[in-house]
């Protein structure tokens, strides 16, 4: 006894069947392409730019290492000149105090047109 298929397939005549093979063997491969080839393909170009990136980046940090002495030299000579002293810290928090302070009371003055009121918020 043969099943459907195969009475189907004995019933087709040998060009029919040479179709139904080209058009089962288009459909393997299209399949095969779609879901095995493409998505390896994709998958490769993204580990592709990811290491095109990561290159770069080594390129640039093996630059820098063989820079170091010159970044090394110009870091030296910024950092004596913006070095503060203790007293040149004293000053500096001093005066950052009074611009706190003149910040505070003009926040917590009167409107020029509101003499009445003042702009800090109420407590209660």
């Amino acid at each position: 006894m043969k099943s459907k298929f195969g009475a189907l397939i004995g019933n087709l005549s040998k060009k029919e069947k040479g179709l139904a093979l080209i058009i089962i063997i288009l459909i393997a491969v299209f399949g095969i392409y779609s879901f095995i080839i493409e998505p390896l393909t994709r998958g490769w170009e993204s580990l592709d730019k990811e290491l095109n990136a990561a290159r770069l980046e080594l390129k640039r940090a093996v630059e820098i290492l063989r820079n170091r002495e010159g970044i090394y030299e110009k870091y030296t000579t910024y950092s004596k000149r913006f070095r503060l002293s203790s007293a040149d810290e004293e000053i500096l928090t001093l005066m950052f105090d009074q611009i706190e302070s003149i910040a505070c009371l003009l926040y917590t003055s009167p409107s020029p047109r509101d003499r009445t009121r003042s702009r800090m918020p109420s407590s209660a």
